[in-house]
């Protein structure tokens, strides 16, 4: 019995002891992986954090030879492929980028510091000036705007107009750092707002400000005769330097061909003139749906505008300008710049030898500098101004006459101002 107890004993410790020995295996598995050495050294970034630019991990004392591995990373996002390098894409805008290393034969990895965050890649430029061609009508007046360097791919879609009824933008063309736009489709005159934003690029110097001169053009029309031979049309069109006006012709025809002085200048079926004084000669050719042809010509002759009188004296806002004119004196002339929809009030007052109570009779009349005429010889503006709101922005002349009166043949004074002001200065 004794020894069937012993023999037991021994089969129960030897199953013991290899149900033991079962159970430790596993925990020798890891001390395997501890004989590989852990990552290290490090890894950096380089490079500009703007879109579309390159950055390059550089990693340095990784020591060994295995593979590298690269793992680019936007925020807690995985981006990029295996490779030292990595091109900013518009996603990545706003966000930190990170390059985490790993090499074959080592555990654990290497992570770079973040760059970042990422930003649109900008250009920094300047608007310099922008102005416009004159005093034309909407058919024909361009801006020119200028920056200190060439704008790629800048078109009038870039380009924010306002502050001007009903202006229209035409094709942007130009080269180098000077551009022209033309615009047109405008019915009255302004201060012209001008902002250029454009993708890639830091614009200062926006917005910029430029005045638009309108003319409502007077029309004249030429008869065309019933033959295919020049005809000089017998009228002659008289007009002056600060005049504008178009020229067409009695019928409606396919094609239009304008030439002044024999020189072309146009195809529209209206032709718009605007020139310093002197003599012109305006010939249009005409054809009709058929093919059959027809033209005429007629003379423009176009005098200056006499200011031989014309004193300019630019009118500070508020302040009284005082003068001596005799009453023979035709007129004197005075300006001052207006801004389009603003109102104005021009006060002044007469009288003779430094005495308040004797007056001379002086008219005030005012005009564009078109020669549009706002008022003509009004003889009272001390306690009623006369007020006008600026169709346009330029000038404003100003002329006063004295008229002959009991006092005719003395030196008499005036004074007059202008004001925005319903208080007179």
């Amino acid at each position: 019995m004794k020894n069937k107890i012993q023999f037991l004993t021994i089969i129960a410790v030897a199953v013991i002891g290899v149900i033991f020995t079962a159970c430790q295996k596993p925990e020798q598995e890891p001390e395997l992986e501890q004989k590989l050495p852990a990552l290290t050294g490090t890894v950096s970034i380089s490079g500009i954090a703007e879109v579309g630019q390159t950055l390059t991990a550089n990693t340095a004392n990784l020591g060994g030879s295995g593979m590298i591995t690269f793992q680019w990373k936007r925020g807690t996002f995985y981006i990029g492929t295996n490779s030292n390098t990595y091109i900013v894409q518009s996603t990545d805008v706003g966000s930190t980028i990170t390059v985490t290393v790993t090499r074959s034969g080592y555990i654990g990895s290497v992570i770079s510091p973040a760059i970042g965050p990422i930003n649109i890649f900008i250009i920094p430029i300047t608007f310099s000036s922008v102005t416009a061609n004159g005093n034309e009508t909407q058919t024909t007046t361009a801006l020119t705007l200028t920056f200190s360097q060439t704008i790629t791919g800048l078109t009038a879609s870039d380009i924010t107009l306002s502050g001007v009824l009903g202006v229209q933008k035409g094709v942007l063309s130009g080269s180098g750092a000077t551009y022209t736009l033309p615009i047109s489709g405008f019915t009255s005159g302004g201060t012209l707002n001008v902002v250029v934003a454009k993708s890639g690029y830091a614009i200062s110097g926006s917005p910029k400000t430029v005045d638009i001169y309108y003319t409502n053009a007077v029309g004249i029309v030429i008869n065309l005769a019933e033959i295919n031979e020049w005809q000089l049309i017998e009228q002659v069109v008289q007009t002056t330097s600060n005049d504008y006006k178009y020229f067409t012709v009695n019928e409606t025809y396919a094609t239009y061909q304008w030439y002044l002085d024999g020189e072309f200048v146009g195809t529209s079926s209206y032709y718009y003139f605007n020139k310093p004084a002197g003599v012109y000669q305006l010939a249009v050719v005409v054809t009709n749906s058929s093919g059959e042809s027809r033209s005429g010509r007629c003379r423009i002759t176009v005098t200056q505008v006499d200011e031989s009188e014309a004193n300019p004296f630019p009118l500070t806002i508020n302040t009284w300008i005082n003068g001596n004119i005799t009453s023979t004196a035709s007129a004197v002339w005075y300006s001052f710049p207006v801004t389009y929809g603003t109102t104005y009030r021009i006060w002044w007052n007469d009288y003779y030898d430094g005495n308040s109570t004797k007056t001379s009779d002086v008219m005030v009349s005012a005009t564009y500098s078109s020669g549009t005429s706002i008022f003509n010889d009004w003889d009272s503006g001390w306690y009623t101004p006369q007020s006008f709101t600026a169709n346009q922005s330029g000038t404003v002349k100003v002329k006063i006459k004295v008229v002959p009166s009991y006092y005719s043949g003395n030196i008499g004074t005036f004074a007059v101002a202008y004001s925005t002001s319903s208080t007179r200065p």
